[in-house]
């Protein structure tokens, strides 16, 4: 569409197209423009390859698990544990430390 049809364009801010622009009015003070980029140092992504496989599997499970069989209540502090096992805190760490890097540039 030419800027100027989509300037005569009116669209019903109670349903469909309307209300999705009517929202992006209001979101638009809240969302940025783009996530951050941030840069891992080749230690940081050996780290990420070897972890992530192993923790992404072990979630994935357990909420499949959780949404089918329920227990989540139950089991959530061995989750946490598993976890803290599989070195979760590291691979926080590694995100953590290059979100740092990122906001000091």
């Amino acid at each position: 569409m030419n800027e100027e049809f989509e300037a005569n364009v009116i669209l019903p801010t109670t349903e469909g197209d309307g209300i999705k622009l009517a929202d992006d009015a209001v979101n638009a003070a809240y969302a940025r423009d783009t996530f951050p980029v941030v840069a891992y140092t080749a230690e940081e992504l050996d780290e990420m390859a070897f972890l992530s496989p192993d923790i992404t599997s072990y979630c994935n499970q357990q909420y499949a698990h959780w949404v089918t069989e329920g227990g989540v209540e139950e089991e959530w502090d061995a989750y946490i544990a598993k976890l803290n096992q599989m070195s979760v805190q590291d691979l926080i760490q590694i995100h953590l430390d290059a979100y740092a890097r990122y906001i000091a540039e």
